[in-house]
């Protein structure tokens, strides 16, 4: 029987380890999504860089 409990404490602990690990790369897709939801948001903002030649002709 106290085989059985040592194979679930390290079952658990193991468990454990993972459910960190998974939480860290949630914390850090989480990071990664605001910054580029912020990046995204100062593109689909900034005036466009298209040269006015251009937009000219596209616009005729």
């Amino acid at each position: 029987m106290e085989n059985a409990d040592l194979y679930l404490s390290e079952l658990d602990r193991r468990v454990s380890d993972e459910i960190a690990e998974l939480q860290a790369q949630i914390d850090q897709l989480k990071a990664e999504n605001a910054r580029l939801r912020t990046a995204l948001l100062k593109a689909s903002t900034s005036p466009s860089k298209m040269s006015s030649k251009l937009r000219d002709a596209l616009y005729e």
